[in-house]
Protein backbone atom coordinates (compact mmCIF):
# COMPACT_ATOMS: atom_id res chain seq x y z
CA UNK A 1 0.00 0.00 0.00
CA UNK A 2 1.15 3.62 -0.70
CA UNK A 3 1.75 6.48 1.25
CA UNK A 4 -1.10 8.24 -0.84
CA UNK A 5 -3.59 5.22 -1.14
CA UNK A 6 -3.07 5.67 2.82
CA UNK A 7 -4.08 9.12 3.14
CA UNK A 8 -6.90 8.76 1.29
CA UNK A 9 -8.06 5.89 3.38
CA UNK A 10 -7.45 8.23 6.46
CA UNK A 11 -9.09 11.46 5.07
CA UNK A 12 -12.07 9.43 4.36
CA UNK A 13 -12.72 9.36 8.82
CA UNK A 14 -12.42 13.10 8.74
CA UNK A 15 -15.33 14.68 10.54
CA UNK A 16 -16.47 11.24 11.86
CA UNK A 17 -16.76 10.53 15.13
CA UNK A 18 -14.97 6.34 15.40
CA UNK A 19 -13.85 4.01 18.35
CA UNK A 20 -10.48 3.96 17.33
CA UNK A 21 -7.76 1.05 19.85
CA UNK A 22 -4.03 2.23 20.37
CA UNK A 23 -2.22 -0.89 21.65
CA UNK A 24 0.93 1.26 22.93
CA UNK A 25 4.17 -1.00 24.09
CA UNK A 26 4.17 -4.01 26.89
CA UNK A 27 0.35 -4.44 26.30
CA UNK A 28 -0.98 -1.40 27.07
CA UNK A 29 -3.94 -0.66 25.11
CA UNK A 30 -5.72 2.63 24.64
CA UNK A 31 -9.33 2.56 23.50
CA UNK A 32 -10.72 6.07 22.47
CA UNK A 33 -13.82 8.31 20.53
CA UNK A 34 -12.58 10.58 18.07
CA UNK A 35 -12.55 12.21 15.00
CA UNK A 36 -9.41 12.73 12.43
CA UNK A 37 -8.94 16.82 12.32
CA UNK A 38 -5.41 17.49 10.31
CA UNK A 39 -3.72 15.35 7.87
CA UNK A 40 -0.09 16.35 7.59
CA UNK A 41 3.03 14.21 4.60
CA UNK A 42 4.16 12.38 7.72
CA UNK A 43 0.92 12.42 10.33
CA UNK A 44 -2.53 13.16 11.77
CA UNK A 45 -4.43 14.28 14.57
CA UNK A 46 -7.18 12.79 15.78
CA UNK A 47 -9.49 14.74 18.85
CA UNK A 48 -10.84 12.86 21.38
CA UNK A 49 -14.34 13.40 22.60
CA UNK A 50 -12.62 14.34 25.91
CA UNK A 51 -11.13 17.37 23.92
CA UNK A 52 -7.76 15.66 23.97
CA UNK A 53 -5.72 16.05 20.41
CA UNK A 54 -3.48 13.35 19.95
CA UNK A 55 -0.90 12.65 16.89
CA UNK A 56 -0.32 9.45 14.98
CA UNK A 57 2.13 8.28 12.41
CA UNK A 58 0.93 6.71 9.09
CA UNK A 59 3.10 3.54 9.79
CA UNK A 60 0.92 3.56 12.77
CA UNK A 61 -2.28 2.60 11.23
CA UNK A 62 -0.21 0.81 8.57
CA UNK A 63 1.18 -1.76 11.17
CA UNK A 64 -2.14 -1.79 13.11
CA UNK A 65 -0.60 -0.17 16.27
CA UNK A 66 -3.87 2.44 15.82
CA UNK A 67 -7.13 0.30 14.31
CA UNK A 68 -10.21 1.30 13.45
CA UNK A 69 -13.16 -0.39 15.24
CA UNK A 70 -16.51 -1.35 13.79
Amino acid sequence: MNIDRLRSIISSYIDKDYTFLYQGMRGQNEKFVGRVIKIYPRTFLIKTIDGYIKSFSYSDFLLKILRVLP
